[in-house]
């Protein structure tokens, strides 16, 4: 049973958070984190590192991030985005532009510490991974806004959209861009049905006629969906 516990489990850095480590539980905006002490180094200032293990899907963390984001700009924290030691559904068994964190396979760190040195450091505040009262769940929220313009997208991800743009879209085009959510979205806990294929086309071809859009970028992960509108349409 052990050895199964040992393969199975994801409970992170567990050799990190040893007893003599833990100093206390903080309370922040009404919200409990846990406070650690793993060394010497950066004694006047304070790390937060937000974790989210194994996470959800890939906005739900974002918007998980940027609520942390809110909290840690309004204590004056460190903000830390740990995705190596706290794996996600995301995480990748090999190392992806040099790194096990799969924060970073997308997004620049949001600073200039590593997690080497967090971990070294006197004051840590380590978030848990599950939203918490008094967050929001919209990542539309005004309040998170702002913290958008924290992250930094990698160069190479806005290379290739601007590319993928210049290919297929000229200045003058009208694009509607369509999302049409299908696979494990119709089962996923907690979220709305996607619309039909029946609604979609309805809602595409309303829109087209009133904004006169001459151009539709579909993203789907329905084969029958991009069959059906691009027969459609």
């Amino acid at each position: 049973m052990n050895i199964i516990k040992k393969y199975l489990t994801n409970i992170g850095p567990g050799v990190l958070f040893k007893k003599e480590n833990f100093i206390s539980v903080k309370n922040i905006t009404g919200n409990n984190f846990n406070y650690y002490s793993f060394g010497n180094k950066n004694k006047l200032k304070t790390f937060y590192v937000i974790k989210r293990s194994p996470g959800s899907g890939f906005f739900s963390n974002l918007t998980f991030i940027l609520n942390h984001l809110r909290i840690s700009s309004k204590f004056n924290f460190i903000p830390i985005i740990d995705m190596q030691n706290f794996t996600t559904i995301y995480n990748e068994k090999n190392k992806i532009d040099s790194t096990f964190n799969a924060w970073e396979y997308y997004f620049e760190k949001l600073n200039k510490y590593n997690l080497q040195d967090i971990y070294k450091s006197k004051n840590v505040i380590v978030t848990n991974s599950k939203f918490q009262p008094n967050m929001f769940l919209d990542m539309d929220e005004k309040e998170l806004h702002k913290y958008f313009f924290k992250l930094k997208i990698k160069k190479k991800f806005i290379e290739k959209a601007n590319n993928f743009f210049k290919s297929n879209f000229k200045k003058n085009d009208k694009i509607l861009g369509v999302h049409f959510r299908g696979s494990t979205y119709k089962t996923a806990r907690g979220h709305a049905f996607p619309p039909t294929l029946e609604i979609m086309i309805n809602k595409i071809e309303k829109l087209i006629i009133n904004e006169n859009y001459n151009k539709i970028m579909l993203v789907t992960e329905e084969l029958e969906y991009l069959e059906k509108l691009k027969k459609k349409f």
